[in-house]
């Protein structure tokens, strides 16, 4: 649905989809199309507020997404392409879950000491429900810092 919309790249092929793919081991593949000339959030923006134009696009992929119960929950500098020309590409979607029915990874980076510490909603934690307020709460840190 994002990249209906222009703001993430199309989905040509999900193994998930395949009744072929128990060959695949319990992995899953997807095949999307080609970005190319883009530079993530931080490349681009280096930390600093992210102009308007990229902003309402970052805002309008959100709103998407819990149009339909959905929470991305990784709104990321690197999760987030831009182009020269400005124009937004939405990666990464293995988070993206059902509002309140999700959960966050075991894995995830919950800002414990060290280099790229990452600003989370209160609520966040390993294992924890995803909801929207939380991508809301990264939506405004994305617009104040990246």
């Amino acid at each position: 649905m994002v990249a209906e919309v222009g703001l993430a790249p199309e989905i040509f092929y999900c193994s998930t989809e395949d009744e072929k793919s128990e060959y695949m081991g319990g992995l899953v593949m997807v095949v999307m199309e080609y970005v190319g000339g883009v530079k993530t959030v931080q490349e681009r923006y280096g930390g600093k507020r992210l102009p308007g134009m990229v902003y309402r696009e970052v805002k309008k992929a959100m709103e998407v997404l819990h149009g339909d119960g959905l929470v991305f929950g990784d709104w990321r500098g690197p999760n987030i392409l831009v182009e020269e020309n400005g124009r937004v590409w939405l990666v990464d979607f293995d988070w993206c879950g059902e509002d309140g029915v999700g959960r966050y990874p075991v894995s995830l980076n919950d800002g414990r000491k060290g280099e790229g510490r990452i600003k989370w909603h209160e609520g966040v934690e390993r294992g924890g429900l995803m909801k929207k307020e939380h991508d809301l709460f990264r939506l405004e840190c994305l617009k104040v810092k990246v």
